[in-house]
């Protein structure tokens, strides 16, 4: 579905009030569509972090794929060029396989079921944390009272909070408040 040009370097609220824009002109559109305005500007946000990460991890390039074909963006340039190199090291039989290129999926000893887990664990166990630490400090203890809200020990509730924290912070989001009917998102100021 079409949808008003995106600009990477708006602030939260333009992408915001463009997203509010695209849905109103057209009535019934799915707030959680991907391609509507702010979900690409974040998306814009996501990829300079590809970039960055694709430097020592070629999977990077095929997360990047995905999000741009997910939200219907353009390749960025050196996604585009990444990809033709490891496409072309396939086709010209230079290597054998796409992990050689791309890089496997999950290295050889990582469990799926710990990586799943992760995956469903790390932003609830972020988002507890932060509303605990509006009382109490981020310390073990905090760690540990949430880590048995999901049954985990504190370690590991600890390494998923800043995992989590990591993310939204790579994206240049601050300040997450949730209540019982919204998400508030703010992001970081730009001079």
């Amino acid at each position: 579905m079409g949808c008003a040009m995106v600009n990477k370097d708006w602030t939260f609220e333009e992408a915001l009030e463009a997203n509010e824009a695209d849905l109103a002109k057209t009535p019934g559109r799915s707030s959680d569509d991907p391609s509507l305005p702010l979900f690409k500007w974040m998306a814009l946000q996501q990829l300079e972090g590809y970039r960055e990460a694709f430097k020592t991890d070629s999977y990077y390039l095929m997360t990047a794929i995905r999000t741009c074909a997910n939200h219907d963006l353009p390749l960025p340039e050196w996604a585009a060029k990444a990809y033709i190199s490891a496409y072309d090291t396939i086709n010209n039989a230079e290597k054998k396989s796409w992990d050689d290129v791309f890089g496997k999926p999950y290295p050889k000893g990582r469990h799926l079921n710990a990586i799943n887990k992760k995956k469903r664990l790390r932003f609830a166990v972020f988002f507890a944390v932060e509303e605990k630490a509006k009382s109490l400090p981020i310390d073990e203890g905090l760690f540990e009272e949430v880590g048995k809200k999901f049954n985990i020990q504190k370690t590991l509730a600890s390494e998923y909070y800043y995992e989590a924290k990591k993310i939204i912070g790579a994206g240049g989001l601050t300040n997450i408040k949730i209540t019982e009917n919204e998400i508030q998102i703010e992001t970081n100021k730009r001079e």
